[in-house]
Parts: structure tokens; sequence; C-alpha cells
């Protein structure tokens, strides 16, 4: 496999272990799988760049969930935001908000019935011309109508960082399943001479904890990550070429923090699944080494290290790593405002 095509792939965990013991359900585990680099393609509207001097562009995400431990049953939201630091307005995005129900048409028909019946009195005219009975029937009668189902919500999407990013919210249904590859596609408003840039991707997953007689705990976290994916004009080669050198400049500081995390205790409960250390994680070596049921998301630890710089503790190798990536960043963002 090409470096390219390996930097593409990417998977990022917070892990949740559960102690060992056969009353207990095994808490959900997920990754994300998401492609490293991504093409923009000119969607300006007639007049728009002529009279605003920018333009519309529009990009396709695709992210995967993985669920490598428990049962889809527990896992109850899958969280996505797109973020943009401020330098992209978001103009529209897809999919959006999305309910559903899962009775057929969407109707449920009631009816209501009343039996053929009599109606039988006696009454009193006068004493001299004796007493008279007055018999009537009572029409059955029917009813029917139909009420709309209630529905569930799907997925919930909207803007963030005041309109320079998006989120999308998936949760369960019975008619589909959360563990599919989905496109998020999203427009952005660029200056006129836009060539690249890059957007950050979070990712978090939420799911129940089930305790003793696979009675529902809590609801904890059982996945998350956090990477950056370069963005190139389409047919602009230097672009893509500046893109591509985030993907692999991101892969190899990842790789460079798993090597660290292998290093260290697994007490802390913080094991890292990051490129090339996945089927280490499926094996489960490191992961069952835990004592604790602990949860521990380690998400927002690498957004700080991928957004503001390796931290001081890391090794030489690690740090170097990392200056490469914001370097790699800042390239990629100084291509806006040059000539295509």
């Amino acid at each position: 496999m090409s470096a390219v095509a390996h930097a593409s792939r990417w998977a990022l965990a917070a892990l949740a272990v559960l102690a060992g013991t056969a009353s207990r359900a095994e808490v959900p585990l997920v990754v994300f799988d998401v492609p490293l680099i991504a093409e923009c393609r000119d969607v300006t509207p007639k007049g728009f760049r002529e009279a605003y001097k920018r333009e519309v562009i529009e990009v396709v995400f695709k992210v995967s969930p993985q669920l490598l431990a428990g049962e889809e049953k527990d896992l109850k939201r899958l969280h996505y935001e797109i973020s943009t630091e401020q330098q992209m307005p978001v103009v529209g995005y897809l999919p959006s908000s999305q309910v559903a129900t899962d009775v057929v048409d969407g109707t449920i028909a009631i009816q209501n019935s009343s039996r053929h019946g009599e109606l039988s009195f006696r009454y009193l005219i006068l004493p001299t011309t004796g007493d008279g009975d007055v018999k009537g029937d009572l029409e059955s009668s029917r009813a029917q109508y139909g009420l709309l189902a209630s529905k569930q919500l799907l997925l919930a999407a909207g803007t963030i960082d005041r309109g320079y990013g998006v989120y999308f919210d998936l949760k369960p249904f019975s008619q589909d399943t959360l563990q599919k590859q989905r496109e998020f596609a999203c427009l952005f408003d660029v200056p006129s001479a836009w060539r690249a840039d890059y957007v950050t991707i979070r990712c978090s997953a939420k799911g129940t904890k089930r305790g003793f007689g696979g009675l529902v705990d809590s609801e904890v976290a059982c996945g998350s990550g956090l990477l950056c994916v370069g963005l190139y004009k389409q047919d602009d080669g230097e672009a893509r070429a500046y893109a591509d050198m985030l993907a692999r400049k991101q892969q190899a500081y990842f790789n460079r923090l798993s090597q660290q995390a292998r290093t260290k205790s697994t007490k802390s409960m913080e094991v890292f699944d990051l490129p090339g250390s996945l089927e280490r994680m499926v094996s489960g070596e490191t992961v069952m080494k835990a004592k604790q049921p602990k949860t521990t998301a380690i998400g927002a630890a690498v957004q700080s290290q991928i957004e503001e710089g390796p931290p001081p503790d890391l090794p030489r190798d690690a740090r170097a790593a990392g200056d490469e990536l914001k370097a790699a960043k800042q390239d990629l963002r100084k291509m806006n405002g040059k000539k295509g």
C-alpha cells in the first residue's frame, strides 16, 4: 500500500473496558475512519463571482464508524463536527435534519363501530284508551380514521462556530444501522483565488453501559477522534500535492504518538488507536490489561496536540513530527491568495 493510500486511513478511539465478570455486558467500542484529503468542486452560482469576487466550493467528507466491541443496540449516538477554524463560512450542507417512523405508510388506522340494537319503551295515553308501545331500531354505525404515526429523530444537523462549521448528530433506528460509511457535503464561501485549505473533523460516540442483569447503568463515551483533512481545488495539481503532504505529515505524527502510548503504563487507561496500530488494538493485547471499568476519552488531548503543537514532554522524534505537521498546515493555508 502506498504512503498516500495508507495516510487516508485513520482511527482514533477512546476506550471503555469493563471488569472481566460474565454478568456484565461489554461497553461498545467505536473507531472512526476518514480520508485525510478531499477534492473541492467549484459550484459558484452565476453572477456570484462577478458581484462578490468570491466563489462557492463543494466538498464531500466520508466518515466510517466501526464497532469493535459490544453490541450495536447499546450504541446511542454518533456526533461529527466539521470546523473551518473561522476560515470559510458554511453556505450549505447535506444531509439536513431527518426524522422517520418504522410504521408502514406512516399512518395508524383506527376503527370504531357499534352493534345493531333495539330501543323499546311503554307509554300511557289515557286510562280509557289503554297504553301503547313504541319500538325503534338503532342503525349500526361505523367510523374509521387514521393518525400519523409519531416519528423519531434520525439525524440532527446545523452550523457551529458562528457559521464557520457544521455538525451532524446521528441516532439509532430500527430499520438502519449506524455502522456504515456516510457522506457529508458542505458548501463553503471562499475567495476567488482560493486553492487549498484544511478543516478539522471531530468524531465521538456515546453508548450504554449495562450493569448486572443487563440493566442500563449509565451513558458513557465509547469512542472519539480528531484529525485534519486537507482540501484542494479540483484540477489543481500543486494544491493536491500540498494537501497530500499534510496527510503524510499527519500520519507520521500519529504514528509517533502511537509509539509513545504503547510505552506508557496501561494503568491510566489512556490507550491510543492511531493509524498503523488498529490491528494491535483489535487483538486486545493492550486493552484487556485494564483492571477497572473506567472510560477515558483522549480526543481532547490529541486535539490540543494537533492544534497547539506538540507538548513539551514528548520525545524528540515525536516533537519533530509534530512541528512538521504544523508547518504542513501552514504551507497549505498559505496557498490561498496565490494565482492559480
